[in-house]
């Protein structure tokens, strides 16, 4: 609860704020874009993502390996399952992870993330990157993408 609050506050929202009986969302009229950020001022926008990206964040993550007779056995030793079960990054845990990245698919539609690996080319952190701040193009069958970081 305490990561929505912050995030709450980096984008400049009061949680339950109204004005004569009508939710302040910050402006707009009927026709505007609606950024994400103006989306979670409303109420209904907020608790619907929250609730959402918190189921997300709790659900546990398991990797299967599918045999050649088509069943499926349940790997426990894959050093992905680290990297997701316990700890993406330095900065977050698992459950702000995946509420990052359900927040971010359910606002913008996609979630990106900056893979690094160790020098055996294994997986060893994901971090979130903003999904406004990311600028995908399609040359032919060849996808770029370039992210701006806004300080």
């Amino acid at each position: 609860m305490a990561y929505f609050t912050e995030l709450w506050r980096a984008i400049g929202g009061r949680a339950g704020h109204r004005t004569d009986g009508i939710q302040a969302t910050g402006g707009g009229s009927v026709g505007d874009n609606v950024s994400p950020d103006m989306a979670l001022k409303l109420s209904a926008v907020w608790a619907c993502v929250r609730l959402r990206a918190e189921a997300i964040g709790s659900m546990p993550i398991n990797i299967y390996e599918k045999k050649q007779d088509g069943t499926r056995i349940k790997v426990t030793d894959h050093r992905l399952l680290r990297v997701l079960n316990e700890s993406p990054n330095h900065n977050q845990t698992r459950n702000e992870f995946f509420e990052t990245l359900s927040i971010n698919q359910d606002l913008t539609g996609n979630f990106y993330g900056e893979v690094t690996r160790n020098n055996s080319k294994e997986i060893v952190s994901i971090v979130p990157l903003m999904s406004q701040q990311m600028n995908v193009r399609l040359k032919g069958k060849i996808k770029t993408f370039d992210y701006t970081e806004n300080n």
